[in-house]
């Protein structure tokens, strides 16, 4: 199983509340351990419930989108405020990291993955994120979050629910008319 996550990082407390009233889909946490900030989490496509179609990928990928192009306007409205956006796609114990840096409204960096892909302490450094030999950063880890919690498939999505309480109604209906015909 994989775990992936994008989101971004600042020290600044306005700046990491603001995104709760635009994006009302992504989920903030405050940082003490390893940096002393905030980090927020966009939705990401482990989200998504295996039986949930097309139409939810496609809003979900907007919703990553519509964050990762606000903060360029976000960090204008911050000045001072650093902002790290990053992206982190993991599988097998190898870690892919994209991300940018911004800073009053402007792009200062970018990192892509492939040849030219940094790693996750340079792309951290700006916030004074110091890791160790591993790369360890917790709130990267699957769990952290609230959503990553809730990615147990165990229960369905309503509409599931509702297609099988339909089949059994059905079934239901086909036992009726099995018992009239046998009279």
């Amino acid at each position: 199983m994989g775990y992936q996550f994008n989101g971004f990082l600042t020290a600044d407390a306005g700046a990491a509340e603001a995104p709760l009233q635009r994006w009302d889909f992504c989920e903030v946490k405050r940082l003490d351990d390893q940096f002393d900030g905030f980090i927020v989490r966009c939705p990401n496509m482990l989200d998504l419930h295996p039986l949930e179609g097309d139409d939810a990928a496609e809003r979900l990928l907007a919703q990553i989108d519509e964050v990762k192009t606000g903060l360029a306007p976000l960090s204008a409205q911050f000045p001072a405020a650093f902002f790290v956006y990053i992206e982190v796609d993991c599988f097998g114990g190898v870690c892919i990291h994209k991300g940018m840096h911004l800073q009053g409204g402007a792009v200062v960096a970018t990192f892509g993955a492939g040849e030219y892909e940094v790693d996750l302490a340079t792309l951290l450094q700006p916030l004074g994120i110091h890791l160790n030999e591993d790369q360890f950063f917790k709130p990267l880890t699957r769990g952290f979050f609230q959503r990553d919690e809730l990615q147990d498939w165990a229960v369905p999505p309503m509409h599931v629910q509702e297609a099988t309480q339909e089949a059994e109604e059905g079934e239901l209906a086909r036992a009726r008319w099995w018992q009239f015909w046998r009279k």
